[in-house]
């Protein structure tokens, strides 16, 4: 039965799509594949009446209400402390961890720090990881910490080279310099070429990375220079970060590419600096809009410009290796099955400290990342969602589901270095994550297309994404459940996609 073969395979979502809709949630193992993929609400609508309950049932219950927000900050950690410490959860303490770190992390941390205590070791290095930085992070002066990590390095797993140069760089280097060499050491380590400081004076941070002049530039593109690959960045008041990104794409390794910057009704004098940058630069496409209508609906009339047989997206305050291109365009070229490429990042702050909500790994699937052919996805799966925020999420997840893993290469190496802001869409105080409301509504977002993805499977229609005008122009949202904060006004999406300006096309 191809359930239990997609059960197999982790693919959730495909496993409950085969069931009929009154039986995907009837039990606490399907409750648990919905929790998995952030069906929290739903998995609590479908609670068991059981009078005795399973292990499962509580895990899912207890990361489902917390998710949710339903339970009191007491009763949350009282919840996450009883799961931890008995014996009978022990297969769900990973997941249970991994869901609950980023709003409890020092529960998890007296959780870990019991177990060193107990048994003089943590049975993962995962746990070794996440209990090293969250040590820093409570009790920066105790002087176990350089202990703990000189012995966590000592044991450099392929795998887990970077995350621990990472933790290296937060608890022991200090100095701009110390913590460049530290990421050179991470490029070189992945095969990618060291990059400099455009100020050795000032702070390790984004906006100060720089590449270092190749003369071989052209290595890799040579030979492939019909393959055109357009990059779309969106910006709002993105005036500190602007021109690092934009330098960073223009010293890309692989030349033949179009940059088309979508300035979405900016306030500060980002478009200003756009103009600049184009006064200067060839190859560099600007388009104003006149309303703010979010960076999916940006994305979107970005790419009605877009000329190259591949795209793919930065975000503003993000830096690109310089081999970034290069490295996820080569699978697309040399293998015709492959649809889309992605990449990893790592999040570095203003005082040159990786960050991750999720406090320990550091590098991560980046979300902006998906390198694609345009026309077949254009064709077969559709580009973004016309939404504020959470629309990267939807677009990837439906790509895999469209074309399956095997079809998708991800390079896990860092090739964006992204900036960690307090204003940025993540963390801002309408949209961010630490922001109650909204947060809430960034769940509702997720579970309303992850239903709509799972019925549609189902129902073995087309999974694919109406265009922007098409979504402009529908009489009604494409699935339910949209939260009114994230919708995009759709006559400011008209205004824009009619009336809005290319300042320059070169």
């Amino acid at each position: 039965m191809k359930y239990f073969s997609y059960v197999k395979n982790k693919q959730f979502a495909q496993a409950l799509a085969v069931l009929k809709p009154r039986q995907r949630y009837i039990t606490a193992k399907r409750r648990w594949y919905a929790v998995r993929l952030g069906l929290y609400r739903r998995a609590l609508e479908r609670e068991s009446w059981l009078s005795v309950k399973t292990p499962r049932h509580t895990v899912v219950s207890t990361i489902a209400n917390i998710k949710r927000q339903n339970l009191t900050n007491e009763k949350a950690k009282g919840h996450i402390e009883q799961l931890l410490y008995d014996n009978r959860y022990r297969q769900f303490h990973h997941e249970l961890i991994k869901e609950t770190i980023s709003l409890y992390p020092e529960v998890v941390f007296y959780f870990l720090k019991a177990q060193k205590e107990k048994s003089g070791t943590l049975d993962s290095s995962y746990y070794q990881g996440l209990y090293i930085a969250l040590l820093q992070q409570y009790y920066p002066l105790d002087t176990h910490v350089d202990s703990y990590l000189s012995g966590f390095l000592s044991y450099q797993a392929d795998d887990e080279y970077t995350d621990k140069r990472c933790l290296y760089n937060n608890i022991a280097l200090h100095m701009p310099l110390a913590k460049l060499a530290n990421l050179n050491q991470m490029f070189t380590h992945h095969q990618l070429d060291q990059i400099a400081l455009s100020d050795e004076q000032q702070q390790f941070t984004v906006a100060n990375l720089s590449t270092v002049e190749n003369l071989n530039k052209q290595k890799e593109s040579q030979g492939y220079q019909r393959h055109k690959v357009t990059v779309i960045v969106t910006t709002y008041n993105a005036s500190e970060t602007i021109e690092s990104c934009i330098h960073s794409l223009l010293m890309q390794t692989w030349r033949n590419l179009e940059i088309i910057v979508v300035d979405d009704a900016s306030t500060d004098d980002t478009l200003q600096r756009l103009e600049s940058l184009n006064s200067r630069y060839k190859g560099l496409t600007v388009i104003a809009l006149p309303k703010n209508v979010g960076t999916f609906a940006a994305k979107s009339i970005g790419a009605q410009y877009a000329t190259g047989e591949f795209l793919t997206c930065q975000d503003s305050d993000d830096w690109a290796h310089p081999q970034k291109i290069a490295e996820q365009v080569q699978p697309l070229i040399t293998d015709a099955r492959v649809m889309v490429t992605t990449s990893h990042w790592l999040r570095l702050d203003h005082e040159g400290q990786y960050y991750v909500r999720q406090v320990y790994p550091f590098m991560r699937q980046n979300p902006a990342s998906p390198m694609f052919r345009l026309q077949a996805i254009k064709q077969e799966a559709g580009l973004w969602h016309i939404v504020r925020t959470g629309a990267d999420s939807e677009f990837f997840e439906r790509l895999k589901l469209v074309y399956g893993n095997e079809r998708i290469v991800v390079i896990k190496k860092p090739l964006t270095i992204a900036s960690h802001r307090p204003n940025s869409l993540m963390t801002s105080k309408e949209f961010g994550i630490y922001n109650k409301t909204a947060a809430l509504a960034r769940l509702d977002y997720w579970e309303a297309w992850r239903l709509w993805h799972i019925e549609t499977l189902h129902q073995k229609t087309s999974l694919i994404m109406p265009s922007v005008e098409k979504q402009a122009n529908a009489p009604q949202a494409l699935f339910v459940g949209i939260p009114d904060s994230i919708k995009v006004d759709m006559l400011s999406l008209k205004e824009s996609l009619d009336t809005h300006t290319v300042l320059s096309k070169l």
